[in-house]
């Protein structure tokens, strides 16, 4: 649990009546576990696995009159409600992957669950005739609009839709240029692992536009020139014409930096696009130059009334999940900068 969760529940006052409940069930359990009766008679022993059970129940009862009474007691609601909401989604799967799984779970024929910002539209692909389509689609529909309200995700707009593979009208010089690069990509992999160089990744551009080959190096290896004569030689020999080579260096740090904050940056993401109250419409970061600049895209104008006001929310809702014990493990001080926008490209915050 969140230290500040941890400290603000540790100010609330239960009430008797509350405690008296809870003590009940823990005084219950204990006598169950010395093997008494409610009448202090002595029982027979349970297996492990029944006083196992028996306890978690003891544990929920407790779990469950404290939270329960939420709805009660004001001071409860009060910390309920300081918990960050980018919290909530912080440990859980990206909603695409939980309706996929929960779908898949159910055995229902999906070839994939996808989501177009641009509409915030979860698009549910499934596959099968059409009349198993017709059948589940109502069901599958219900199943997702569910998952959804769980997380209280009120700005997402839900399909579903028969799945059309789709046939690319591939022409006879593309599906040569597709061979040639498969034998290229085969042929540079190969030299590649005769020796210790380090190549992050590897690519071709071979089209009637472009042909080239990328790689990225990282930038703590110096023998570049050597992994691009190697490289070319690979090309002479397989005597499929002139490819420029392309070299990325890339920053270690920084890409390590980066690595620890994905996981942040998509929840702020999702997050914030779920979410009708914050107007999100488009997202972006870059930690080209430094410091990290995290950029969310409004629909609001910047001559609105609560512009700024909105602005700020949703500057303070990036900030309070990033000061939580969990985000700022992955963030580890690292400085930020959070740019709201309006509608017009206009900062609000």
């Amino acid at each position: 649990m969140n230290n500040k969760i941890k400290q603000e529940l540790e100010k609330i006052e239960i009430p008797d009546e509350l405690h008296n409940r809870a003590k009940l069930g823990v005084e219950k359990a204990k006598m169950e576990k010395e093997g008494h009766n409610s009448t202090g008679k002595k029982k027979k022993k349970w297996s492990i696995g029944k006083k196992f059970t028996y306890f978690g129940s003891a544990a929920v009862l407790l779990f469950g009159l404290l939270f329960g009474s939420a709805f009660i007691f004001p001071s409860m609601a009060s910390v309920l409600a300081k918990v960050p909401f980018l919290s909530t989604i912080f440990e859980s799967e990206p909603a695409v992957s939980t309706v996929s799984e929960e779908l898949r779970d159910k055995g229902y024929k999906i070839s994939g669950v996808s989501f177009r910002v641009k509409n915030k539209t979860m698009t549910i692909s499934v596959d099968g005739s059409d009349e198993y389509y017709e059948d589940v689609k109502d069901e599958i529909k219900d199943i997702a609009k569910d998952i959804l309200q769980s997380k209280h995700y009120d700005a997402y707009n839900l399909k579903v839709d028969k799945y059309k593979p789709f046939v690319p009208d591939v022409s006879e010089e593309t599906k040569k240029r597709m061979e040639e690069s498969d034998i290229l990509l085969t042929a540079i992999r190969q030299s590649l692992e005769k020796h210790d160089y380090k190549v992050l990744s590897y690519g071709i551009r071979n089209n009637k536009f472009e042909e080239f080959i990328t790689l990225d190096i990282p930038d703590t290896e110096s023998r570049v020139e050597e992994i691009k004569e190697l490289i070319h030689q690979v090309v002479q020999e397989k005597d499929l014409g002139e490819f420029p080579i392309k070299v990325n260096e890339i920053n270690m740090e920084r890409r390590a930096q980066e690595s620890r904050w994905m996981p942040v940056i998509n929840t702020i993401f999702e997050g914030l696009l779920a979410k009708e109250e914050y107007k999100v419409i488009g997202e972006g970061y870059s930690f080209y130059p430094l410091p990290l600049r995290i950029e969310i895209r409004t629909s609001i104008h910047s001559t609105d009334s609560d512009a700024q006001e909105l602005g700020n929310k949703i500057e303070d809702t990036i900030d309070n999940f990033i000061e939580t014990e969990a985000a700022s493990k992955a963030v580890q001080g690292d400085p930020y900068r959070v740019e709201v926008l309006s509608k017009d490209k206009k900062k609000i915050n």
